[in-house]
């Protein structure tokens, strides 16, 4: 309850903040607002010419867009720019000292201390696509395929994190995060399409040496009724392992730290 009430509190302050340039903000929000209207007209524009993509519908292509806003949305809002972004900052500034003294977890603080009000809202026109998807898709989020596609929407975004916290935790040794988190942000956008519609060996390779291609798309075939048992062990197991991996380091970087007033 004590960390629920932080986060409030967070979003709370972090809305008053964003608000303090209001002409900026609301911007920032019809950009984003933008981009999503882009991708969706890009994917009308292809399913036009061609009636499926690889194994792919039109609705089932949808999904996996929306699914791919959504996790990004729920990441951007909450621990995507506080890792590779704002910790940096601290710890070039010297202010991640006073995190190490708080007596909360310098990992909570460091991954959630700024909620993006913006993103917050910039969500709103991604619920109404990832919703009109689900119907077009006539699929039920209370069947056993709705359930296992909320359980592993939460592995996604457990895996989502540990790439973000193993970029962030890199800063400990470089200082500055700009240039991991771009790099972190185009590596991203390989989960907007599946694999399999870059057709072999190219998709193949991708799913293998890259795996956060495959993070919006699992759950996605999981709520289509087109995915494995031995794909869903697969992929809570790579998302439990990269956030046990990505921890571990954290503990490690965090152990070489030194005190900017040292």
């Amino acid at each position: 309850m004590r960390y629920l009430k932080l986060l409030l509190a967070f979003t709370k302050y972090g809305f008053l903040a964003q608000l303090e340039f209001r002409a900026s903000f609301w911007f920032a929000i019809l950009g984003k607002t933008i981009r999503l209207v882009i991708q969706i007209l890009f994917l009308v524009a292809i399913f036009h010419n061609v009636p499926r993509l690889g194994n792919w519908s039109f609705e089932g292509m949808l999904l996996v867009v929306a699914t791919f806003n959504l996790l990004t949305s729920l990441g951007t809002i909450t621990f995507h720019r506080n890792l590779v972004f704002w910790l940096p900052n601290t710890l070039r500034d010297g202010t991640f000292d006073f995190r190490l003294t708080k007596p909360i977890s310098p990992l909570f603080h460091s991954a959630f201390r700024v909620i993006d009000s913006m993103d917050l809202l910039s969500a709103i026109p991604v619920m109404i696509v990832w919703f009109y998807a689900l119907a077009q898709a006539q699929v039920n989020l209370l069947s056993g395929a709705g359930l296992l596609y909320l359980g592993l929407l939460v592995a996604a975004y457990l895996f989502y994190f540990s790439l973000f916290l193993i970029g962030g935790t890199m800063s400990f040794w470089t200082i500055t995060g700009y240039g991991m988190g771009r790099f972190l942000e185009g590596f991203l956008k390989l989960a907007i399409f599946p694999p399999e519609v870059l057709g072999s060996p190219l998709g193949i390779i991708i799913k293998i040496i890259l795996p956060i291609a495959i993070l919006a798309v699992v759950p996605t075939q999981a709520l289509l009724g087109l995915v494995t048992p031995a794909t869903v062990a697969m992929f809570m197991t790579l998302a439990l392992a990269w956030v046990a991996l990505a921890y571990i380091f954290w503990r490690f970087g965090l152990s070489r730290y030194s005190s900017a007033s040292a």
